[in-house]
């Protein structure tokens, strides 16, 4: 979660009331001020995946508007895909996603986006760059693997955005 520094100080104490019944979660603040809730049990593999490489575009060159988009492009990753497959884990949003609504649209100037290029970053590091530049929180699911169905990961992107007045997180 990323917050700035004069709201990060009591965020991070309100998100530590909440949670302070659950044993299993812990919630702290890293050296870069960005807020963390974690299952303790939650396997964390996949987030310390070191990638060579990482180009945030869309495939005709142009800047990412969408932080869900930039995600598809860490977990496309070879070292990444290579590991999910190796590892039999299911990514569920492995396609393409909508990038513009409109073929040739120009977005606004003034609009958040991603571009440039991460070497030797994890994939921790490289969710924690688009969270610089897209304000919200990323999540981290990973459902374990039983008889019947593979592991699954869910790696999502939300932003708080008001809807009818209401500033829920929702899903870019």
């Amino acid at each position: 979660m990323n917050a700035d520094s004069a709201t990060a100080g009591s965020l991070l104490l309100e998100v530590k009331k909440l949670f302070a019944p659950d044993p299993a979660m812990e919630v702290m603040q890293d050296a870069g001020g960005l807020i963390r809730m974690e299952e303790r049990e939650v396997p964390k593999d996949i987030l310390g995946i070191r990638m060579a490489k990482v180009l945030f575009q869309d495939p005709s060159g142009r800047p990412l508007y969408n932080p869900n988009y930039a995600i598809q492009i860490i977990l496309n990753t070879p070292e990444v895909s290579e590991f999910l497959q190796r590892s039999n884990v299911v990514n569920p949003y492995e396609g393409p996603r909508v990038i513009s609504a409109v073929p040739g649209a120009k977005w606004p100037a003034d609009w958040p986006h991603l571009s440039g290029l991460l070497e030797n970053v994890t994939v921790s590091e490289a969710l924690d760059y688009i969270l610089r530049t897209f304000p919200g929180i990323w999540i981290y699911q990973d459902c374990a693997a039983t008889t019947e169905t593979p592991r699954v990961i869910y790696v999502r992107f939300f932003r708080l955005r008001k809807v009818n007045g209401v500033a829920p997180f929702v899903e870019e």
